[in-house]
């Protein structure tokens, strides 16, 4: 599970991180400035991933708080009017569960 997590978080982290910047960079052309928050929520939500996804295999317990503490901000933006962070908050919460999973197996190895 671990290494799954892994490959997944780091596939998935790509398009996150264009459509947050892309949402980020439009929203403040057209002076829309929550939706701008909410992009600049999506590229915090980014770099957690990666940070999660860092300690997936050697610290599983890590990864699932800073992917619990990614899909937490990502349900805070999705408030901002950047709706897909519902999708992406529900993806971190996924990810902490496979890390959860992860350290139960880490556990049954020792």
């Amino acid at each position: 599970m671990r290494i799954a997590t892994l490959i997944l978080a780091l596939i998935l982290v790509i398009p996150l991180t264009v459509q947050s910047c892309a949402i980020t960079g439009l929203s403040a052309v057209a002076g829309m400035e929550k939706q701008s928050g909410g992009g600049a929520m999506g590229i915090l939500v980014a770099l957690l991933w990666v940070v999660g996804a860092a300690f997936a295999l050697g610290k599983p317990t890590v990864s699932v708080v800073v992917f619990l503490l990614a899909g937490m901000f990502a349900f805070i933006g999705a408030s901002t009017g950047y709706g897909d962070l519902e999708i992406w908050g529900g993806v971190s919460v996924v990810f902490a569960a496979l890390c959860l999973m992860g350290r139960r197996e880490v556990a049954h190895q020792k």
